[in-house]
């Protein structure tokens, strides 16, 4: 059954090609003043979008002259007419459909302005059948509402695909449109999966993985099966990911949607490289750039051969990574597609600084930090977080006449069922919404749960204690006539202050700034208590620590502490080392100090501080514990008989920058 499926699929292909190439050559509009619209027209055009339609993941290009030829006909008639009013309604719905299958034709290709242009075509074409007929409008515009956002998301414009999202969603409930509906939860769960809030994301896409299980929609299961092994994939959750990416690899298989049968490899190329299956990651990628050029996807290629040049410098083939990079900056600059560019200059840096040549290195790190501020600006972030706020509100609104919609449609359908039915459909209801509010009231708990330890975490840095000290310091120099230490240190605390500030606003940040907490914690240390200790920072990991995310100065407090507990002052010879491996399938870090050891320093004055700071981090493991269902921990570790000091082991999930495959 399946075989004659894809021969019948083969078939249908054949048929509609030939036939929108005999329409092309033979059956265009004429040039006569006047034109009489007949049924014939009516099933030339619709066969050309729905051939368009077919092909627009198989043979884009194809697909994109069925497109315009369907258009040609739409305004030769309109030409002719006068009055787009005046067309029949088939009409002005099969042009709106092209508008949006060369919005999509465009957004694969990476022209996204040419693309948004089309939609925008497309929704304005759609309203001249609104008041005809509004069920045809409503659909289709939901189709071309939902194209517009993924273009939109693409150009990094998160604030208006949530809003276009919405839009569509809003429609879709009000006309009881299930279908719709997922796919709504699939994009939002995408954009926020952008931004790096995995709960989220995972919560939309469960759902749009439910809603096309019980609509039997195969390429709604698939798209949402795609983006749940992305999400695992990032979270390190491997083997959850593998069985979600092989079910939609097989669905893309058997329709020839060479694009994400692409996309999927890359992904996939992706998980075995972090299992450190090399030699299996490097079949993964080419399989997805054979497939990815059969149709052109330029976007999608330039995220392959990032992969590729990563695969590459994890194997400590430098000259390699260079290659796959500038192949990824060439096809990135030909899309505009920034985040592209951002990693391309990351990787030619680091490449080019292990082959000696530091003066490129020096000019692609400089490319890379360029586009970094320009992607991660402040004002972007601050308008994601109004938007956030904004959207919770408008989506309990949503949410609330989606149940609505749902429970209508529901009592219509059953009234000759009885009195005794619709009674336990509208306790369903209830009992639904008071399930909902229950798992509301949990996560705000939850959230402020998070902000209170947020904020006793920046308030234990930020205690007068810390400040006076640091000033001091820097007093002293002032004092001794030391004007350049002086300015270095002032210059040193303020950086200290706005890291701190600005980390504590995000949820994770890369083990990379965590390290550099770090340095700038124990420099600073250094100043303040000259020949007091000594310290090394080792990093011994397979990924790159800024790929790693990790919750913000979640190791800098124990090092704070190793200094001011640990050492006694006015002796010298003290000596900390902080420890970066992975165990089991977890980042683990050790802090160890040849100090006066815990069960003394506990006794000492200052012992509050310590156990403030440890009870702190074990709540924020716990909430991370629950956020990636994990077993995060910490551990004060037994020393060896005679041996002097302390040493704290903590151990967390292994999470990656996935933002740049997505």
């Amino acid at each position: 059954m399946k075989s004659l499926n894809k021969e019948n699929f083969k078939r249908v292909e054949l048929v509609l090609v030939i036939i929108g190439f005999v329409f092309q050559i033979s059956c265009k509009p004429g040039s006569e003043n006047s034109v009489t619209i007949t049924d014939s027209d009516s099933t030339k055009v619709e066969s050309m979008v729905k051939a368009g339609e077919l092909l627009i993941e198989v043979n884009p290009d194809s697909a994109s002259i069925f497109f315009n030829n369907a258009l040609e006909h739409y305004e030769e008639y309109l030409k002719n007419s006068g009055l787009a009013k005046d067309l029949p309604i088939w009409l002005q719905r099969q042009a709106a459909l092209a508008h949006r299958g060369l919005g999509v034709y465009y957004t694969n290709s990476g022209d996204f302005q040419k693309a948004i242009d089309e939609l925008d075509n497309a929704i304005n074409t759609a309203q001249g059948y609104k008041e005809l007929d509004s069920i045809a409008f409503s659909k289709d515009v939901v189709l071309i509402l939902n194209s517009l956002g993924v273009a939109q998301k693409k150009m990094g414009l998160y604030k208006e695909a949530l809003e276009t999202y919405q839009q569509a969603q809003s429609i879709a409930c009000s006309s009881g449109d299930s279908v719709s509906v997922a796919i709504f939860y699939t994009n939002t769960g995408n954009i926020y999966q952008e931004l790096g809030d995995v709960d989220k994301a995972y919560e939309y896409v469960s759902k749009a993985l439910e809603l096309h299980q019980k609509n039997g929609n195969r390429r709604g299961i698939t798209i949402s099966s795609i983006t749940l092994a992305n999400l695992l994939n990032s979270s390190g959750r491997f083997e959850e990911a593998r069985p979600y990416y092989h079910t939609a690899l097989d669905f893309c298989v058997d329709n020839k949607l060479y694009a994400n049968i692409g996309l999927i490899n890359s992904n996939l190329g992706v998980l075995e490289k972090r299992l450190g299956n090399y030699e299996v990651a490097q079949q993964h990628f080419m399989s997805a750039v054979n497939n990815l050029s059969k149709v052109g996807n330029r976007q999608g290629l330039a995220l392959v051969y990032g992969n590729l040049a990563d695969l590459a410098m994890a194997t400590n083939s430098y000259s390699e990574a260079i290659e796959y990079a500038s192949k990824q900056l060439d096809e990135a600059i030909q899309t505009d597609a920034l985040v592209n560019q951002r990693y391309a200059y990351k990787h030619l840096s680091k490449a080019y600084a292990q082959l000696g040549n530091y003066k490129k290195a020096f000019e692609n790190q400089k490319n890379y930090l360029l586009i970094n501020d320009s992607i991660m600006s402040v004002e972007k972030q601050k308008e994601i977080s109004r938007l956030e706020a904004v959207f919770q509100d408008e989506k309990k609104n949503e949410e609330i006449k989606h149940l609505e919609s749902l429970s209508e449609v529901l009592e219509n359908k059953n009234k000759l069922k009885g009195i005794m039915l619709v009674s336990v459909s509208a306790l369903m209801v209830f009992l639904a919404l008071l399930g909902a509010t229950l798992i509301r009231n949990s996560k705000l708990k939850a959230k402020r749960k998070q902000l209170l330890l947020e904020h006793k975490l920046l308030r234990s840095q930020m205690n007068p204690h810390f400040l006076f000290n640091s000033l001091s310091t820097i007093q002293n120099l002032i004092l001794r006539a030391d004007k350049m230490e002086a300015a270095t240190q002032v210059a040193n605390f303020s950086n200290f202050i706005r890291f701190i500030l600005d980390s504590s606003r995000d949820n994770l940040i890369s083990l990379e700034k965590e390290i550099e907490a770090i340095n700038r914690c124990l420099n600073r240390q250094q100043v303040r208590f000259p020949n007091l200790f000594t310290f090394s920072v080792n990093v011994e990991l397979n990924e790159d620590a800024a790929e790693l995310l990790v919750p913000p100065l979640i190791i800098q407090p124990f090092v704070e502490n190793a200094v001011i507990h640990g050492f006694s002052k006015g002796t010298s010879g003290g000596l900390l080392q902080i420890h970066f491996f992975e165990l089991n399938g977890y980042l683990c870090s050790r802090v160890k100090d040849n100090g006066v050891g815990i069960s003394f320093s506990e006794t000492r004055k200052e012992g509050t501080h310590k156990s403030v700071a440890t009870q702190i981090t074990r709540e924020r493991l716990e909430l991370l514990n629950k956020r990636f269902k994990t077993s995060a921990g910490l551990e004060y570790e037994v020393l060896p008989n005679n041996e002097k000091g302390t040493s704290v082991l903590i151990t967390l999930p292994l999470l990656f920058n996935d933002n740049e495959y997505k």
